[in-house]
């Protein structure tokens, strides 16, 4: 679609796509719902962590290691989803000069940016959408560094 700004020239404008919307409440709904009661297991398992340490500390220190990685590791697939959806949409939007890219769905409607300006916004979301990756990548392994430093025997 394409709306007139007044002086003869037109803009081109990509209409809010009402599924998309649907889809995206529902998964801020999840995310909201969700992330409190991760948070409280993660606590109730903390609790539990803190009474085997007073009677068995080799077996609390192996389930905090569990724990961590789980954390660590969950994190991955989100982390690598969320890197590649905002690094094929820059490197779209870098192809294409236009900003959103053809084909993208959005929550409202939206002016379509062109040029220059929509290249750079896409080399941002490319840089970004890999520096998310990375970290998700990264996470786990510093992770799985760190506990082992905490861990391991002291040199004798």
């Amino acid at each position: 679609m394409r709306v007139g700004n007044g002086s003869g020239s037109s803009r081109k404008v990509v209409r809010a796509d009402p599924r998309f919307r649907a889809r995206l409440l529902v998964f801020l709904a999840l995310t909201v719902v969700l992330g409190p009661i991760a948070i409280f297991q993660v606590q109730g398992h903390l609790e539990d962590l803190r009474l085997l340490g007073g009677t068995d500390p080799a077996a609390a220190i192996a389930e905090a290691r569990m724990m961590l990685l789980f954390i660590a590791y969950s994190g991955l697939p989100i982390l690598l989803g969320t890197g590649f959806y905002v690094g094929r949409m820059g490197f779209r939007a870098r192809r294409t000069a236009e900003f959103p890219p053809p084909g993208t769905p959005v929550v409202r409607d939206t002016v379509v940016t062109t040029g220059p300006v929509a290249r750079r916004r896409g080399a941002l979301l490319l840089s970004a959408g890999t520096l998310i990756a990375v970290v998700g990548i990264a996470l786990p392994i510093a992770m799985n560094w760190v506990i082992d430093r905490l861990t391991a025997a002291p040199a004798s």
